[in-house]
């Protein structure tokens, strides 16, 4: 990367970094046109959010058991009024 291609990607929020890859999805994508890094850094973006809903549910683990417990414990008081007359009519 030149200097120039190098400030744009800095303004732009972006880093140079070194990643290995497997030569012959590498060979492909390269054949086909695709933008590796583009490529790279979609599917990084994904495994990142993918990691982090994960970690936000275990982190939530215990409020949720406790939510459910409540919930069991305490039944909605409006359960079945919305049935009205024509409930299951179809």
């Amino acid at each position: 990367m030149d200097a120039v291609s190098e400030k744009i990607a800095r303004a732009k929020g972006r880093r140079k970094t070194s990643v290995t890859l497997d030569e012959g999805p590498l060979n492909e994508a390269k054949a086909l046109g695709l933008n590796v890094s583009d490529v790279c850094n979609a599917a990084l973006s994904q495994a990142v959010r993918t990691a982090a809903r994960a970690q936000w549910i275990e982190d939530n683990r215990e409020a949720f058991a406790a939510q459910a417990a409540w919930q069991e414990e305490n039944p909605n008081p409006f359960a079945g009024f919305g049935d009205g007359p024509f409930a299951g009519a179809e």
